[in-house]
């Protein structure tokens, strides 16, 4: 399954750019960093699942999977333009079933990106970024994996914008993606937006997640709490607040709303966001 936490977490860095405040928290967003700049996120994640959206869209239920997730992030600016990033994800999964826990654990993928700022105008920024997905130790054939163990490539367009607005700053991002997996899971798109809202040391976002499988003839495996060909409609709330000129606080938290074939998810999550 796609993670958005910490681009979630750390993307709004770009608007930091541009209204001179601290990163704190947005979508993958259409901003980029300045040269030489390095943004890092520190970023836990708890999310449990104990009912599932079946194939017409209902929710039954199903066994408890919990999963805590330690995913560091990194973006760096070649130049004003260009960023570039990293993001391993270690991941502890455990299933409670009628024979009993079961459990798994490693450091599962890592995701490397490139985003490339094609437009601005103000505080209005267009981009593209390209994605790669690279296994590392997914356990696909454990009895509980931690990922899954094909590549994926996923290229995005974005769009964000920013306002002035009751002594503070209103903005927004759209993003449009499609993901090719190489493997027997289906391809998908996602399109995803936020609007968010910061004044002094406060930052404050609302999101919406979606993520649609396309057609699919795979008959595989569930891998965290998803099946080879799923959707999941998602919001989240987070919530940032500046502690020092290149320091942020993070929480967040978020919820599965709607699907097909995964599990109704709950996310909380807690990042320490530093700029240098």
């Amino acid at each position: 399954m796609r993670n958005r936490i910490v681009p979630t977490i750390a993307a709004v860095a770009g608007l930091a750019l541009l209204f001179n405040l601290l990163p704190s928290a947005a979508d993958a967003a259409a901003w980029t960093r300045r040269q030489g700049e390095f943004l890092f996120v520190i970023p836990v994640e708890y999310f449990f699942a104990d009912e599932q959206f079946d194939g017409d869209g209902d929710r039954v239920d199903r066994d408890k999977f919990e999963q805590v997730e330690l995913a560091p992030y990194l973006e760096f600016g070649l130049t004003d333009y260009l960023t570039v990033g990293a993001q391993p994800k270690y991941r502890w999964v455990k299933l409670d079933t009628p024979g009993g826990s079961i459990d798994n654990e490693g450091l599962a993928e890592t995701d490397v990106f490139t985003r490339v700022r094609l437009w601005h105008d103000g505080q209005a920024a267009f981009s593209i970024q390209g994605l790669v997905k690279v296994p590392i130790e997914a356990d696909e054939g454990d009895d509980l994996p931690i990922g899954r163990e094909q590549v994926d490539v996923e290229l995005s367009a974005l769009f964000g914008n920013g306002h002035s607005l009751d002594g503070g700053r209103i903005f927004y991002n759209l993003e449009l993606g499609f993901r090719k997996r190489f493997d027997d899971p289906a391809d998908e798109v996602h399109g995803d937006a936020f609007l968010g809202w910061t004044g002094g040391a406060w930052t404050v976002i609302l999101h919406a997640l979606n993520t649609i499988g396309l057609n699919s003839n795979a008959d595989d495996a569930e891998v965290l709490t998803a099946e080879p060909e799923y959707r999941r409609h998602k919001a989240q709330l987070t919530l940032a607040y500046q502690v020092t000129d290149t320091t942020s606080l993070v929480a967040g938290a978020s919820t599965t709303y709607a699907g097909r074939n995964v599990g109704v998810g709950h996310s909380g999550f807690l990042s320490a966001v530093f700029r240098f």
